[in-house]
């Protein structure tokens, strides 16, 4: 059987790391049969401009357990106020826009 899709999962990393980083949680992931990940924008800062994105998206490379296909956040800091660039992240490899 080919590896599983989790198309709703928290990585914690950046902002909680406390609570699990993206090494942890991809671990946690590939032992359960999941080969792809994309992870909720709800870390600190959130995924709603290219730095934090692309950080996101590099840190799972770099731990290059399981492919990692983030969302970014509708609006800036998640806080419904202003909307993120959608075609920018698009391109930059968020999977989608949430919240």
């Amino acid at each position: 059987m080919p590896g599983m899709i989790d198309i709703h999962c928290h990585l914690r990393e950046p902002g909680f790391e406390h609570k699990g980083t993206i090494e942890t949680e991809s671990k946690s992931a590939v032992k359960g049969g999941f080969t792809t990940i994309c992870p909720m924008p709800n870390t600190k800062p959130t995924p709603d401009n290219l730095d934090t994105l692309t950080w996101i998206i590099n840190k799972g490379k770099e731990v290059n357990l399981c492919n990692i296909l983030p969302f970014a956040s509708v609006t800036k800091g998640e806080k419904g106020e202003e909307l993120v660039n959608f075609k920018e992240l698009l391109e930059a490899g968020a999977i989608r826009i949430l919240r």
